[in-house]
């Protein structure tokens, strides 16, 4: 912080809190039913460079596979096809100028790996559908309501 730097922190046992706190930081508490909604699909229209998408779509699989678990090669070719035609689905291509758009959500990946011919499409679509339709839909699958402004934020995760 005495460098001006922009810290966020995933906190999942409440431990920042009194820290967050002491350094007039923001605590946000996120959660199923928190009313902060974070989009993983969302793209900052502030860096329009063409890497962006690229990066997006790389970091999509980092959580994809922590939530969906194990997946062969052939689901992971099929996760990157599908991800990369729900971006598309929505106008958004790697030109920048289409970043503005608004962004896919979970339940735009799982309703195209749904009409994907592949077995192992509709595999991970089940797979996902617990995080669109079932006990933990309220997390990820809605627009982002959410603008981090403070130097210092912090993201409770102890209730999920």
């Amino acid at each position: 912080m005495m460098f001006d730097a922009e810290i966020i922190i995933i906190d999942p046992e409440d431990e920042y809190k009194t820290l967050c706190q002491a350094l007039d930081g923001e605590y946000v508490t996120f959660s199923k039913s928190s009313e902060v909604k974070i989009n993983p699909f969302a793209l900052m229209s502030e860096d329009l460079t063409e890497a962006q998408l690229g990066i997006k779509i790389l970091s999509l699989h980092g959580l994809l596979k922590t939530m969906l678990g194990e997946m062969s090669p052939t689901q992971e070719a099929i996760l990157d096809r599908a991800i990369v035609l729900t971006y598309k689905q929505k106008g958004i291509s790697p030109d920048p100028a289409t970043y503005k758009n608004e962004p896919p959500i979970l339940e735009d990946l799982y309703k195209t790996l749904i009409n994907m011919e592949e077995p192992e499409a509709k595999d991970i679509a089940f797979r996902l559908e617990k995080y669109v339709k079932g006990g933990f839909s309220g997390l990820f699958n809605q627009q982002t309501n959410y603008d981090v402004k403070n130097q210092l934020t912090v993201f409770s995760l102890k209730q999920l």
